[in-house]
């Protein structure tokens, strides 16, 4: 992974203020937290990091989150366990999954992983950012009933930033 550059004005900022995006980014690779941190919060997104899988779900019972990007290979809790349990909540947050080592193919059939997206370790940036961009576009749609881009979800579509063979 690269840090990436500062080139040209950036397709997320003006689109939601800058308070109203908040997305927690779980990783115990402090090198994958800095990074990914990094090309977030230059994109004028607000990260919260935490540095493992029980103080993500801690961090999500004490707030609302427009998305969660986590690993699956944490302490306390792994990535796919935190899904659960916001599936369990009834808790509809988008999540991308980041790992070197879950299959996407088994990832993606679940069911429980509606509104989940896969990105295989390693990755730029900028692959992670275009799937940020997406679900933030989705959630901005979501709660603007007459928004005209309103992209529809629907059962068994491509989730965006899919990563693996079928």
């Amino acid at each position: 992974m690269s840090i990436p550059h500062e080139s040209e004005p950036s397709p997320l900022v003006g689109k939601r203020p800058r308070s109203a995006a908040m997305i927690l980014l779980a990783d115990d690779d402090p090198q994958v937290r800095h990074v990914c941190s990094m090309a977030l919060t230059r994109e004028g997104l607000s990260v919260k990091v935490v540095p493992n899988g029980g103080d993500a779900w801690r961090a999500l019972e004490l707030a609302e989150y427009d998305l969660l990007i986590t690993d699956n290979d944490m302490p306390g809790l792994t990535g796919l366990e935190i899904i659960g349990k916001l599936r369990s909540a009834r808790r509809g947050t988008p999540v991308v999954l980041i790992s070197g080592t879950v299959s996407a193919e088994g990832f993606c059939r679940e069911a429980r992983f509606s509104e989940c997206a896969f990105l295989l370790k390693p990755f730029p940036p900028d692959h992670l950012l275009k799937i940020v961009k997406e679900f933030l576009l989705r959630v901005r749609s979501e709660n603007q009933p007459n928004a005209p881009e309103k992209m529809s979800a629907q059962p068994n579509s491509p989730r965006p930033g899919f990563q693996g063979g079928a």
